[in-house]
């Protein structure tokens, strides 16, 4: 086996599956595990540059958040919206 990587990944809304009657080769049946990786990818990059922006909103002063639970996980904005983070927010 080999590791895959990809330094330009594309999100597809949709993915491939093998169905009985495709032959049992490796382009074949690693298509969809490719594309569900691609797709991580693009989130996780996504994702990242939405931190990287609210963290500099954040620095700026140019937002302001009131955190609701004690682990700092759920906030709410000035707006009144609230969000659950995946980790603990943190300030520098």
């Amino acid at each position: 086996m080999k590791d895959y990587t990809n330094t330009a990944p594309v999100f597809s809304e949709s993915i491939r599956v093998t169905e009985t009657s495709d032959p049992a080769h490796a382009d074949n049946i690693n298509a969809a595990p490719e594309q569900l990786l691609q797709n991580t990818l693009v989130n996780r990059a996504y994702t990242k540059s939405l931190e990287e922006v609210l963290e500099k909103l954040l620095t700026k002063g140019m937002i302001s958040v009131n955190f609701v639970t004690a682990d700092r996980k759920q906030f709410v904005t000035s707006d009144g919206k609230v969000f659950r983070a995946a980790k603990r927010i943190r300030f520098r």
